[in-house]
């Protein structure tokens, strides 16, 4: 008669909506300290050479704040507790900072990041940290 070999018990991959909350704001903290120094020292006296070094660097660590971010909503989305903070917002100018974030990058690639918004599309109702979030998500 064949004996059957227990199997060992396998750790659990899954990580909780809680774990992943906590995890993001373990990183945000030091991260905007040095989101906050970059910020400081741009406005030192610096040569070109080291303004454009310094850009760099708060421009990364902003989009590595935004993936932070990103996993934070994730968990909060897991465990029903994203909020949306609807606000009367300006379109045309929510497409234009968007496409500022992005241009740099798309430079390096010999990308140019374009956009077209209807004459007079005014404002609208809606979150605008949400949907500059997705429409980050969206093109990144």
């Amino acid at each position: 008669m064949a004996r059957k070999t227990p199997t060992p018990p396998v750790p659990d991959a899954r990580v909780s909506a809680e774990q992943l909350a906590s995890l993001s704001h373990e990183f945000r903290t030091p991260l905007n300290g040095v989101l906050g120094m970059a910020r400081l020292l741009e406005g030192t006296g610096l040569t070109a050479e080291q303004r454009a070094y310094v850009s760099a660097l708060r421009d990364s660590g902003e989009h590595l704040l935004s993936l932070v971010n990103d996993v934070l909503d994730f968990a909060k989305l897991g465990a029903d507790k994203i909020e949306l903070h609807p606000a009367t917002m300006d379109v045309e100018g929510l497409l234009r900072s968007v496409s500022e974030l992005l241009s740099p990058r798309a430079q390096e690639k010999g990308l140019e990041i374009a956009w077209a918004a209807p004459t007079g599309i005014g404002q609208a109702l809606a979150d605008e940290g949400r949907l500059r979030q997705i429409l980050l998500n969206f093109a990144g």
